[in-house]
């Protein structure tokens, strides 16, 4: 966060033009470029620094989470020489993808809701604050869902994104997520519950 602040990046939404973003400079990448590729993102040491390659996307809140991603992975590069080496001791998790890439996402949603910014703002659990924190930050609902029950573990119960049927029942669950607290609460296990809840509300 300091070294964001110092850059330029002092309210949200977070690196919102990365182009013109003094922050994303400053982590040696010289050039953002979409295209199309295979992956969300990809980060490719040069002489020049990094470039970022990005997909093609209408969705600009998930281009500036593949972006923020692999801003992460440049944290695992010494920045003083041309082109970026990675660190020495690096190869343990760069063999390890799942410690590699985790590493990167958490850093990503640091970006994107810097830990200092968000615990200032006392928002109150409720589905009206997370769809607005949502667009204050401009991120996607999984990026602040995962900063707001995971990481920081700001919000205490669980938020699930689900398809409906025509009758307006829960019939697939999308993403779940939970505090720590609920942990071992399976939801799919009480889908019948829930639904019959459902099927009795009233309108007011």
């Amino acid at each position: 966060w300091n070294e964001m602040r110092v850059n330029g990046e002092v309210k949200p939404p977070f690196i919102r033009e990365p182009s013109k973003s003094s922050f994303i400079k400053s982590r040696r990448v010289s050039r953002v470029i979409e295209g199309t590729i295979v992956h969300e993102g990809l980060l490719i040491p040069g002489n020049e620094g990094f470039t970022i390659q990005v997909k093609n996307n209408p969705n600009k809140r998930r281009m500036r989470t593949a972006i923020a991603h692999e801003l992460g992975h440049t944290y695992f590069y010494d920045l003083t020489k041309l082109p970026p080496v990675e660190y020495p001791g690096f190869e343990r998790f760069a063999n390890d993808k799942w410690i590699s890439e985790g590493i990167a996402f958490e850093i990503a949603r640091e970006i994107l809701v810097p830990s200092a910014w968000i615990k200032s703002s006392s928002l109150r659990p409720s589905l009206r604050a997370f769809i607005d924190c949502a667009q204050i930050y401009d991120v996607t609902m999984d990026v602040l869902a995962r900063r707001l029950f995971h990481d920081l573990h700001l919000w205490e119960g669980l938020l699930f994104f689900a398809d409906l049927s025509e009758s307006n029942r829960i019939t697939t669950l999308k993403r779940v997520y939970k505090s720590w607290k609920l942990k071992g609460f399976n939801l799919a296990d009480n889908l019948p519950i829930l639904n019959s809840l459902r099927s009795e509300e009233r309108p007011v």
